[in-house]
């Protein structure tokens, strides 16, 4: 604490809360109370609060959570980490949380056991899952799903998973539901393929940019790739970017459309697909559907995956 000399008003400058070993557990700087808290610090502050296990011997933390105060009354916060105790099968993870949408997304973790499905568990470049992150569409969360983590089943939430440093894959999971109906595979938020599944949670079309091709499944994926028959022989003077699969129950694909470039293709040279002069018909060369929206519509895609954003508008008003 210090004394202003000339207003003779003492300020507090933090407070710091201790456990029975001396280990920090709740640091506040208390700006706008100027008071160190009996019981919860105050949201108008900013605190670190720290949790700890001593499992084997061994020290365990259990929590670092950062409360950040803004102005008119806002804050945000970090959990990172935390994890429910010390056992080695404890859910755990990273989370961001804030005064406006209350849990934003946790990251990282092991939450979401029912929401798993083999072919969604996809492996990174060193053949491990490293956890998924949820983000939730329809806020406010609240926190209690931190300490409750088969909370999070009662939101609605997209659960994003990494497949390398750049290609993510995206599902939608409405409120008590643990299957989803659109799968999208994207890099730099473009669509690469996209898996629309029934309400069993079989894979029932695919769609392809670029014949992009699952390069990790996990150890037991629910389609193979090879079955994929691309052959267009009327197209083959065109670059093909759109392929769509109707996949029949018994697993096998039949491709039943396309987009191609209405230019020819141009030897050792591929056109990008913003840059191309985009036809969307059947495989036997015929135009069907006169634009992309037309294209989009019969099949139930869309070119940034609006399937799994519900809550894209919120996310740009930020």
């Amino acid at each position: 604490m210090f004394s202003d000399p000339d207003k003779k008003i003492l300020r507090v400058t933090d407070c710091r809360r201790y456990d029975e070993k001396n280990r920090v557990i709740l640091w506040v700087e208390p700006h706008e109370t100027n008071r160190c808290p009996d019981a919860e610090p105050a949201p108008a502050d900013t605190w670190r609060q720290f949790k700890y296990a001593d499992v084997k011997g061994e020290e365990v933390q259990l929590l670092q959570r950062w409360h950040v105060a803004k102005k008119n009354g806002k804050w945000v916060e970090e959990w990172a980490p935390f994890q429910l105790d010390g056992s080695t099968s404890s859910i755990r993870g990273h989370a961001n949380v804030d005064s406006k949408r209350g849990v934003k997304e946790i990251f990282g973790s092991t939450f979401g056991e029912r929401d798993k499905n083999s072919a969604n568990m996809v492996v990174d470049v060193f053949g491990h899952w490293n956890g998924s992150t949820y983000y939730f569409t329809k806020p406010p969360v609240p926190i209690s799903v931190m300490a409750a983590p088969d909370e999070i089943y009662k939101y609605e939430r997209r659960r994003m998973t990494r497949l390398d440093n750049d290609t993510r894959m995206y599902e939608l999971f409405k409120p008590n539901e643990h299957i989803s109906r659109h799968r999208f595979y994207m890099l730099a938020g473009f669509v690469l393929r996209h898996e629309q599944l029934d309400e069993k949670g079989k894979i029932k079309r695919i769609i392809t940019v670029n014949d992009w091709r699952q390069p990790r499944p996990g150890s037991n994926p629910d389609f193979d790739d090879k079955l994929l028959n691309t052959s267009a022989p009327r197209l083959i003077a065109h670059q093909v970017y759109h392929r769509v699969y109707e996949v029949a129950p018994n697993g096998r694909p039949t491709l039943v459309a396309l987009s191609w470039n209405r230019s020819l293709r141009k030897i050792l040279k591929n056109t990008p697909l913003s840059m191309a002069d985009l036809v969307f018909g059947t495989p036997d060369g015929k135009e069907k559907w006169k634009s992309r929206d037309e294209f989009d519509k019969a099949f139930d895609t869309s070119e940034y995956a609006s399937q799994v954003f519900p809550d894209r508008s919120l996310d740009e008003d930020e």
